[in-house]
């Protein structure tokens, strides 16, 4: 058995990760699939004898696409999200400039303006003119999204959006453009429907940019050039078993094993301890750390994908891509309340129409169930959530290795700490300075403020010093 996480492409709601979920767990080859909205991808434990393009193959057969998450595709799923980026706020803007000049009309007769701008806002060739690009060019993604759902005999948000502005659309079209009824036009109401869902996508994509911030600042802590016997080389040529050099102030570029050499490592950024550590022969040096104060021959023990670092980042990207309990609940909920939503929708179309016998009402309150019932945040509430919190937890110094454990950390009221020092600033400051005996040089013998005057010596001594004790003299003085 073998573990691989794929990239998926097109998932709208809850439902579309149940569908790729079902898809993966069709064959008896995959006996763990995970899939994640919030972060698009798909973890699964596989039988080694299944390919990565089958399992590719099993989600396009559901409607969707995926592409392996490995070292080798990133630049393809990088274009890729980039491309989504900017076709999705490309839909949003275009929708919004089209759907603007309707809604202002809209207010325009509720406020009772009448000028004649607004007669020519409410044309009905010029509403449907607007409305149709809005309707079948930008919103041709909610048909698409409908249609792979309910082949595979399940209904998405997208059912409910492409169902909803549908009949917002022709009910308009048939009794105010065909028909001439006049106060039938609804046209407005399918486009601000398109334009508001396409703005809650933005809003969600910007968000998950801004919270995988934590996991780039992450990387960016990594060296880039490689000091070696040979020279420098770029961190990606080197390979286990390689011999390099640490020189004072730089960070560790791999974790490795020390061969000759002795310098104080500051290993605060994976253990939080702010003293430093000395290092000498045969101990093992961690990516990231700082070497301080002495310069070090190592043998590197993991290459870059198997690094300290690398296998943070795999921890945090777990984290985010694992399920609390509350989300499997809402999961399950997600998978039933689409059907729901559709026979509360068509109760509501029999009643108005027995109850008032009026088409436009009856269309109008139908229509109005299925668009505002859309489970957006049902699906995405908690997974967002998720990412939001490992996100900031990582940025503080702080990294949680599933979701489980984010839940179950709302209900801790009390926290023991083993030792004292364990919660601190990170940094050492000089609280007292005791003099045990008066200077007697005539630069720190300055009758006004000895102590002032010993401050700046140590601090001139200690200031190209890395270490931080020597920081916390030189800043002080």
């Amino acid at each position: 058995m073998r573990s691989q996480t794929f990239v998926i492409t097109g998932m709208t709601c809850a439902n579309c990760v149940n569908t790729v979920a079902k898809a993966l767990h069709s064959t008896d080859k995959i006996s763990e699939a995970t899939v994640n909205l919030a972060t698009e991808k798909a973890k699964v434990v596989v039988d080694d004898q299944m390919s990565d393009e089958e399992i590719i193959a099993l989600v396009e057969q559901a409607g969707y696409g995926a592409i392996v998450n490995d070292k080798a595709h990133q630049e393809r799923i990088a274009r890729q999200a980039h491309r989504h980026s900017q076709f999705l706020r490309w839909s949003f803007w275009a929708s919004l400039i089209l759907t603007l000049p309707l809604v202002v009309a809209m207010f325009a007769s509720i406020l009772g303006l009448h000028a004649s701008w607004v007669m020519f806002l409410h044309q009905p060739i010029l509403q449907l003119i607007l409305a149709t690009p809005v309707q079948f060019v930008i919103g041709w993604r909610f048909y698409r999204g409908a249609f792979h759902a309910l082949r595979n005999k399940s209904a998405n948000m997208d059912v409910l959006v492409a169902l909803g502005t549908t009949v917002a659309y022709f009910s308009s079209l048939i009794l105010s453009v065909m028909m001439g009824e006049a106060n039938a036009l609804n046209f407005e109401s399918s486009m601000v429907i398109i334009t508001l869902v396409l703005m809650g996508k933005v809003l969600e994509h910007n968000a998950k940019e801004k919270t995988t911030q934590a996991i780039t600042g992450l990387m960016s802590s990594r060296a880039s050039v490689v000091h070696t016997p040979d020279g420098d080389q770029a961190i990606e040529e080197i390979q286990m078993g390689d011999v390099i050099r640490i020189l004072p102030g730089e960070k560790v570029p791999l974790d490795a094993m020390i061969l000759s050499g002795k310098a104080s490592f500051d290993e605060s950024i994976l253990t939080g301890e702010a003293l430093p550590v000395v290092k000498a022969d045969d101990a093992v040096i961690f990516e990231g750390t700082i070497n301080l104060d002495g310069e070090v021959k190592a043998v590197v023990v993991h290459d870059l994908e198997g690094s300290t670092i690398s296998r943070m980042v795999e921890m945090m990207s777990e984290a985010q891509g694992s399920k609390p309990n509350i989300q499997k609940l809402a999961d399950r909920i997600s998978g039933i309340f689409v059907p729901i939503v559709l026979v509360i929708a068509l109760l509501t179309f029999g009643i108005t129409w027995w109850y008032t016998g009026l088409l436009l009402t009856t269309l109008m309150h139908a229509v109005a169930v299925l668009v505002i019932a859309c489970p957006c945040a049902l699906g995405l509430a908690t997974p967002t959530a998720i990412i939001s919190g490992t996100g900031l937890a990582a940025k503080n110094g702080l990294l949680i290795k599933n979701a489980n454990a984010l839940e179950l950390a709302g209900t801790i009221d009390t926290i023991f700490l083993d030792k004292t020092g364990t919660i601190t600033t990170g940094e050492f400051e000089l609280t007292d300075l005791k003099m045990i005996a008066q200077p007697t040089d005539s630069a720190v013998s300055e009758a006004t403020a000895p102590q002032a005057a010993l401050l700046k010596l140590l601090a001139s001594l200690e200031a190209h010093s890395n270490h931080p004790l020597a920081k916390s003299l030189a800043y002080k003085g």
